[in-house]
């Protein structure tokens, strides 16, 4: 963009404020996304890889 003279838009403010609330967002996704998927699961995975 700064060929085109409009080097500000390469790191805009609004960008940078809305980047932690999305990451949040994906981490409590995945960090949620076992349970619901397939519940019991990781538990029996965590207690299988024990054993060996």
């Amino acid at each position: 963009m700064s060929a085109l003279g409009r080097p500000q838009d390469i790191f805009s403010d609004t960008a940078v404020q809305l980047e932690p609330i999305f990451a949040q967002w994906v981490q409590n996704t995945h960090a949620l996304a076992p349970g619901v998927t397939a519940p019991g699961t990781a538990t029996s995975t965590k207690l299988n890889l024990g054993r060996w």
